[in-house]
């Protein structure tokens, strides 16, 4: 079956919610949103000549505990929202991208990785990071880990 160009494109009374935030799109993703069934992502060229990216997902988790609005708030208010919400599957999914990204930039820095425990979770960030001087003021690291090289013996 054949769908015509009108049917692919976001009709008038359809809720979406668009973001250009690969990240936010993931964890909104992860805990039940599902890309808009007509569109789900959106590529454009704006006035620089650069292409930009819009992931368009649906209004409510599939299990209608999260709405776009709680999930993009919780996202803005970052750290905070983890602290708060520690078990909350947004917050773990948060997290996990969170480390995610800081464990790339461990890599490709080679800077030293500091732990910080919140509530049941456990937050990586790289040394001298904004991230980890928001941290360092409410919570003391739980271990400073330094990048290891692992020498394989030699067969």
């Amino acid at each position: 079956m054949e769908i015509n160009k009108e049917e692919k494109l976001p009709q008038k009374g359809d809720c979406f919610f668009r973001t250009a935030d690969t990240k936010l799109a993931v964890a909104m993703c992860t805990v039940g949103f599902e890309p808009h069934v007509r569109q789900p992502i959106v590529k454009r060229v704006n006035k620089n000549g650069v292409e930009e990216l819009f992931f368009n997902l649906t209004c409510k988790s599939k299990d209608g505990l999260y709405d776009s609005t709680q999930a993009y708030s919780a996202w803005k208010q970052g750290t905070e929202y983890l602290e708060k919400n520690p078990d909350d599957h947004l917050a773990i999914a948060m997290c996990a991208l969170k480390n995610y990204t800081d464990i790339l930039e461990l890599v490709k820095r080679k800077k030293r990785l500091f732990e910080y425990d919140i509530g049941n979770m456990t937050v990586y960030v790289t040394e001298g990071s904004k991230k980890q001087q928001l941290l360092e003021q409410k919570y003391a690291p739980t271990r400073e880990n330094q990048p290891k090289t692992i020498e394989y013996p030699e067969e």
